[in-house]
């Protein structure tokens, strides 16, 4: 079949098939859980045979992989739309923050299931999934940081333990969410947003 997607090699209906199968096994994974996210559960959520999933991933493995992909690229797009129209690196720090939560208030069953995947999946040697992914997050806030103290809008601190602070205070917040689903995450950003922002100014101790 001609290819109609230059940057994969993978025609237009391959990529939605693609998209069909992830988007199932999202959804598999939301309502059974990791362990019971099988790819006969997946191919049933999604309607078709166990064997057109084995046609387009090499196996369950490939495919989870493909789903934390798929769901952390939406976030880190819905983060970068939220950083277009920031002036300053104050305004970066709190888009940073308020864009993933508003991803994850937008996509709680994407995100909820992502999540598990990354907690619950290990490769052949057994290596935890959100241990072997990379620091691309952290080093994108460390970032952040440098650039606002060289302007003088951030104080003198250790900026990857500032860092790592917003990250896992990113974490919490989805910890908290995932037993209480009516937690505001529009308010609980602005409370974080506020305290990292009194940690990092100038002069804070």
């Amino acid at each position: 079949m001609r290819s109609e997607n230059g940057s994969t090699g993978r025609s237009f209906v391959e990529v939605a098939r693609r998209r069909q199968i992830i988007d199932a096994a999202i959804e598999t994974v939301a309502e059974r859980g990791y362990a019971n996210a099988s790819l006969a559960h997946i191919a049933t959520t999604a309607g078709i045979s166990k064997s057109v999933i084995s046609y387009h991933f090499a196996g369950k493995e490939e495919l989870l992989r493909e789903v934390v992909t798929a769901v952390f690229d939406e976030c880190g797009e819905a983060v970068g739309a939220a950083l277009a129209s920031c002036r300053t690196w104050t305004e970066r720090l709190a888009a940073t923050i308020t864009g993933q939560l508003e991803y994850l208030r937008d996509h709680r069953t994407r995100w909820l299931a992502a999540s598990e995947i990354v907690i619950s999946h290990r490769d052949e040697s057994g290596t935890p999934l959100y241990l072997q992914s990379g620091d691309e997050e952290i080093e994108g806030i460390v970032g952040i940081l440098e650039a606002g103290r060289d302007a003088g809008e951030f104080g003198a601190f250790d900026v990857r333990i500032a860092a790592l602070t917003v990250v896992h205070g990113l974490d919490g917040v989805l910890t908290e969410w995932q037993k209480d689903e009516s937690l505001d995450l529009d308010d609980y950003g602005r409370r974080l947003v506020a305290f990292i922002l009194r940690a990092v100014r100038p002069g804070a101790s």
